[in-house]
């Protein structure tokens, strides 16, 4: 584990649940499953159940899925299809911190990207919800059966991440979700994966896709297909924005306003 994910502040209960959305009672189902670990448990005199921010991140996901209408099991599945390991790091103000070190006069030159993304995360003022486009995090479901993802690849370009099978309630990942290590490129080292912190069984994933070695298990896979987003050919396709999620769950768990509108209104016409 990185050091600013251990130093990163914790959360309680009521607080994860406020700012993910998700509803008690599956925060609770998923404990029980072992789908979610804290970093601290409950129980115990004054012992209060504690999160990070990663954590509830992590929920954060499962809980967009849920609300998309998919079950809690099924929506825990496919949380961790999406390569969410590296790109969870620059979510947590925290761990960004860490990668992008303020330079003398607290400035942080050639570094404006990320600090556009801090100032979302931490700035007590209403944030102008236009700045977030763009962040890593667009996922979209296409005809109810294959998930991509914007995630871990080139902006604007999807890479097909899984496929449900919605017959057996199943879900059959393109990439690796049962790797314990990963390495990740913002903090240029290898760590413990999250997917090694959860019970494996709470996923809807065959074992011979979480159990089987290295190269023998990727000749059950199909290929990974990219494709630019503006050239979907399908009958349907739900699109889940879950950096703008990551946002409004960061903000809220530092208690700062994270109000927003669907549509925003244009600007009105000087004439």
């Amino acid at each position: 584990m990185p050091k600013a994910e251990a130093a990163s502040p914790t959360y309680t209960d009521q607080q994860v649940i406020a700012a993910t959305g998700m509803p008690v009672d599956s925060l609770r189902r998923l404990i029980t499953w072992g789908a979610v670990r804290p970093a601290q448990a409950g129980g115990g005199r004054g012992r209060v159940r504690l999160w990070t921010t990663r954590q509830a991140l992590r929920i954060s996901v499962t809980a967009q899925f849920g609300a998309a209408g998919y079950s809690l099991q099924m929506a825990h599945t496919l949380a961790y299809c999406v390569p969410l390991d590296s790109t969870l790091s620059i979510y947590d103000p925290e761990m960004l911190v860490a990668i992008v070190p303020e330079e003398r006069g607290g400035k942080w030159a050639k570094r404006t990207i990320a600090r556009r993304l801090y100032d979302l995360l931490t700035k007590s003022e209403q944030p102008d919800w236009s700045a977030s486009d763009g962040w890593p995090g667009e996922v979209y479901i296409v005809d109810g059966r294959y998930l991509y993802s914007d995630v871990g690849g080139k902006k604007s370009v999807l890479s097909q991440t899984a496929e449900i099978d919605p017959d057996r309630q199943r879900v059959v990942p393109y990439t690796d979700p049962g790797k314990t290590r990963v390495y990740d490129p913002i903090f240029k080292r290898e760590f413990a994966a999250d997917v090694s912190r959860i019970e494996i069984s709470s996923l809807m994933i065959d074992l011979k896709y979480l159990s089987a070695k290295g190269r023998e298990r990727e000749k059950t896979w199909n290929a990974p297909i990219t494709v630019n987003p503006d050239y979907l050919n399908c009958k349907s396709a739900l699109t889940i924005n879950l950096a703008l999620a990551f946002i409004i769950c960061v903000r809220k768990l530092r208690g700062l306003r994270a109000d927003y509108h669907p549509i925003e209104s244009p600007p009105s016409d000087p004439s």
